[in-house]
């Protein structure tokens, strides 16, 4: 007899009440985007304009993709200001108490959006995940879900949960010829996560305090060599003869 696939069980871990009760992890189907929500329900032929009238909520590939993915929203109001071209301005402002950007420097990433025409900032998610079994999240850009690409590109990548726990997003804001300022609203998405697995996936959420969520985060993988430290900790964990390789 084959027995069925466990579900992997993955946890979304919040330090941050407001953002908890008010700003809560969901599945990214539950909030599709306004422009989307407004479109026609779909037609057959039309024999009046000589052609059928299908629109994006036939698209298998966009809602295929809202049903798996995992969205995660701002739980506060953000405003940014960004200096011009050949500047290395950058300030923002949270409406709550809770958040904050780091930064990378451009040595990091090399030719890469170099710093004369693009800013860095990378959000400090008041979130962390943990998983029953590790499984890959790919994070992906909002492109279907936001109005800023203008000026905003996420910056995406897989985090591999046995050992990332952290779930902060990496973006370039564009420098312009003039400084500029925009604000990102409470609920805009702040990422999208698509777990990489073909078995069925349930999402829950957990609120404790800041000290319970730096201890739990801690218990993931922490550098400890200024090169290579995960590569070093996954060779390390492969050599259990317990372990099965993914």
């Amino acid at each position: 007899m084959f027995k069925k696939e466990k579900d992997i069980e993955l946890t979304f871990v919040c330090h941050d009440a407001n953002a908890y009760h008010q700003h809560s992890v969901h599945l990214a189907r539950n909030n599709m985007p306004d422009w989307y929500k407004n479109l026609p329900k779909p037609e057959g032929y039309n024999f009046d304009k000589d052609h059928s009238l299908p629109n994006m909520k036939l698209c298998s590939g966009l809602t295929d993709m809202y049903d798996k993915m995992i969205e995660i929203p701002m739980w506060s109001d953000v405003a940014f200001k960004i200096g011009k071209k050949g500047t290395n301005f950058w300030a923002y402002a949270f409406a709550s108490m809770d958040g904050g950007f780091t930064q990378h420097n451009e040595y990091q990433r090399g030719a890469f959006r170099p710093d004369e025409s693009n800013c860095h900032m990378k959000l400090d998610m008041v979130w962390m995940v943990e998983s029953s079994e590790p499984v890959d999240l790919l994070m992906l850009m909002p492109s279907w879900s936001n109005n800023y690409s203008e000026h905003i590109t996420w910056l995406e990548g897989v985090l591999d949960t046995e050992f990332i726990s952290t779930l902060n997003v990496n973006m370039m804001f564009a420098r312009k010829d003039e400084d500029y300022e925009l604000t990102l609203k409470e609920n805009d998405p702040a990422a999208f996560l698509l777990p990489l697995t073909q078995k069925n996936v349930k999402i829950k959420t957990e609120l404790v305090s800041k000290d319970e969520w730096e201890v739990r985060r801690a218990a993931t993988f922490r550098p400890t060599s200024f090169v290579g430290g995960l590569q070093k900790a996954r060779k390390s964990k492969a050599k259990c003869p317990f372990r099965f390789n993914r």
